[in-house]
Formats: structure tokens, sequence, C-alpha cells
């Protein structure tokens, strides 16, 4: 059994609380990068590449949503 396989009932658990905080706290850029990564490891590319802009347009200086973009483009 894999990693991914272990920790997948986990999986929804974890992105529904992205989605609280999102709600919470809608000018979070780091959950917009998670959900980027969410989306990612999911295979959803656009979904990802938009997420990671969304986060980018929240926080034009964080490091972590920019090179999140370059790793899904």
């Amino acid at each position: 059994m894999t990693t991914c396989e272990l920790l997948n009932p986990f999986k929804k658990a974890g992105q529904g609380l992205l989605k609280l905080v999102e709600r919470i706290d809608p000018m979070n850029a780091d959950t917009f990068v998670l959900e980027g990564w969410c989306a990612f490891h999911d295979g959803d590319v656009s979904v990802a590449v938009e997420k990671a802009r969304q986060a980018i347009e929240l926080a034009p200086q964080s490091a972590k949503a920019w090179i999140a973009l370059g790793f899904f483009e």
C-alpha cells in the first residue's frame, strides 16, 4: 500500500477544511496555494493553475504562490 493510498481517507476532510478556511478568511493566499496542490495531485492542472493565480492576485509577493504556478504550468 502506498502513502497516497494510506492518506486517501483524510483527503476529503482536508479539502473540506480548506473550503472552510477560504470562507472564514477569503484573503488568505496560502489557502489557494494548498487547494492548487490538491487539484494538481488529482490531475486537474487547470484548476491548480487557477488557484495559484488567485493566490498571486491576493499576495503578489508570495514566493509559494509563484513557485506553485511555475510548477503547475
